[in-house]
């Protein structure tokens, strides 16, 4: 069960509007954030996640505004959890 989408890129107001529409939403305890880059997203991630919580990258769009391509993002991503500590 989703409990807390952290959005980014051009298509996150996109993806927030369509969340949002969904009748019923708000009673989902579903939170929504922004962060304006990958590593402001870890850092959110981090900061939500309780013990027991996954947390995914789940791109819903394209990275181009952001990245090379989806493996230049998904590599990006690893780094950056492989640097938590």
């Amino acid at each position: 069960r989703v409990k807390l989408l952290i959005l980014t890129g051009a298509t996150g107001p996109k993806i927030e509007a369509a969340v949002t529409a969904i009748p019923g939403w708000e009673e989902s305890g579903l939170r929504i954030l922004h962060a304006g880059n990958m590593e402001e997203a870890v850092a959110i991630a981090r900061r939500e996640a309780q013990p027991g919580d996954i947390v995914s990258l789940s791109p819903a769009s394209a990275s181009f505004d952001c990245y090379k391509n989806f493996e230049v993002r998904g590599r990006h991503y690893k780094e950056l959890v492989r640097a938590l500590s």
